[in-house]
């Protein structure tokens, strides 16, 4: 399997295919005089994106076994993203920390070396790995920033009048089923704060007052307490990843206006459209966006027609 379908199950934002073919004379032939203006330098200039260029040699110098449109691609965007975003270092930790991550479940499911990653996956070198996955990073933040810049209005007070969960208080008590068990009954004519006190060495337990409706609390814990009615409790043990809770529901507050959530809401709902772009489609309407900002100009008219016949597979 190829590293955009291995990432992709975990990380949305990484799409672009490295494939192993081979290229050399057949792309070097494609070029000819009149495709090309020619530079004062006697340089061929293929893309031009603001004031820079990225010319045939600077292209077929680096261009070894990879699809010719997508590496393009990849070294446009490489221009543009690193002017918009710089590298800092704790991009740089998110992006070592994503690439080992990657490598371990590889590894683990296919049972092969680092270096068979590294060359089942097109990649030369650790350093190649690494500029590919930080150029993803930065395609994701420009993902993120597109999707936030482009809701309306209409789909904030939309979300707000059907989606928008009012806070609620959360608490749980957890630990062995048998202990539990007897929690539940002292329930009947004790108050939280007493069970915990009685079993405290026996339980653990947490209170999370009020969460709101973009909590990043456990989902299962949440879904649980949502369904319950106000100030009221599970009746029965609540069994998630194999460890037992008694799930509480405690006051619910009235919602704030729409004004004061609106931020968080189109942060929602950014999150919410990049998880369901499963198709991608979203990720390359952002991309041909960022490179038409960056007026990116093909002086080569056939990578024009392969970039037209590349984004037409996902509009």
């Amino acid at each position: 399997m190829k590293i955009k379908n291995f990432i992709k199950r975990n990380l949305l934002s990484i799409s672009m295919l490295i494939i192993g073919i081979s290229i050399g004379a057949i792309i070097m032939s494609m070029f000819i005089p009149d495709r090309i203006a020619t530079l004062e330098n006697g340089e061929m200039p293929i893309v031009t994106i603001d004031n820079n260029q990225i010319t045939a040699d600077e292209y077929y110098s680096n261009l070894k076994d990879i699809t010719s449109i997508e590496y393009l691609l990849d070294k446009i965007d490489t221009k543009i993203l690193d002017q918009k975003y710089e590298t800092t270092l704790e991009i740089k930790k998110q992006v070592q920390a994503t690439m080992n991550e990657t490598k371990k479940e590889y590894i683990d499911y296919y049972n092969c070396t680092e270096t068979e990653f590294l060359t089942n996956n097109g990649f030369n070198t650790e350093e190649d790995f690494y500029n590919y996955m930080l150029l993803e990073h930065k395609r994701k933040l420009y993902l993120e920033e597109y999707v936030y810049s482009n809701i309306k209005d209409s789909e904030i007070n939309n979300y707000y009048i059907k989606n928008l969960i009012n806070d609620f208080e959360i608490k749980y008590i957890s630990g062995k089923e048998s202990v539990l068990e007897k929690v539940l009954v002292d329930l009947e004519s004790m108050s939280y704060d007493e069970v915990i006190k009685k079993y405290q060495k026996q339980i653990t337990y947490k209170d999370y007052s009020y969460v709101s409706f973009d909590n990043n609390i456990n989902e299962d814990i949440y879904n649980e307490a949502f369904e319950l009615e106000e100030n009221s409790y599970t009746k029965t043990l609540v069994s998630i990843n194999n460890v037992y809770y008694i799930i509480f529901k405690g006051d619910i507050k009235e919602k704030d206006d729409v004004k004061v959530l609106k931020d968080r809401i189109k942060k929602k709902i950014t999150d919410e459209k990049i998880s369901n772009d499963i198709y991608n489609e979203l990720y390359y309407k952002a991309l041909d966006n960022l490179r038409s900002e960056a007026n990116l100009i093909f002086n080569d008219t056939v990578f024009k027609e392969q970039y037209d016949d590349y984004l037409s597979l996902y509009k």
